[in-house]
């Protein structure tokens, strides 16, 4: 089973919801519920962010993506990459982010810079789903 398909079960369980009552809330068959539950099938990017909204949990996390974005990508690599230099800032709870071309510095607290990287990571997941799910690409 896909961490979307038990994901999207157990979030249906613990809020009490039937399969009918959530393909209600969300506009669509009881079947495709069923379907999307049981790995036979995948909702769109939109319906993923749509029940992702319902159940107040990220679309990444609905993926199964958190833990893996965790694993695998180095965030200050990709600012890095990004023409960026991050450094731990003299004042305390901040990041100093340093755009390398211009040497400007900005301050971000340790709550703004997950937030920074939360947002970003889920972006570029997002972005990749959609890619592989517009129908010009093979998987």
């Amino acid at each position: 089973m896909s961490d979307l398909a038990h994901k999207l079960r157990q979030l249906r369980i613990d809020h009490n919801l039937k399969q009918r009552q959530l393909a209600e809330k969300l506009n669509v068959s009881q079947n495709a519920v069923f379907n999307w539950e049981n790995g036979k099938r995948t909702p769109t990017p939109d319906m993923i962010k749509q029940i992702a909204n319902h159940f107040q949990v990220s679309p990444s996390y609905l993926m199964g993506w958190d833990e893996e974005l965790k694993k695998t990508t180095h965030f200050f690599d990709y600012l890095e990459l990004l023409g960026y230099e991050i450094n731990e800032s003299p004042y305390d709870d901040k990041w100093e982010i340093t755009i390398k071309e211009s040497g400007q510095k900005i301050y971000i607290s340790s709550a703004e810079m997950n937030l920074l990287e939360s947002t970003t990571k889920e972006n570029i997941y997002l972005r990749i789903f959609n890619y592989l799910h517009d129908e010009k690409h093979d998987q």
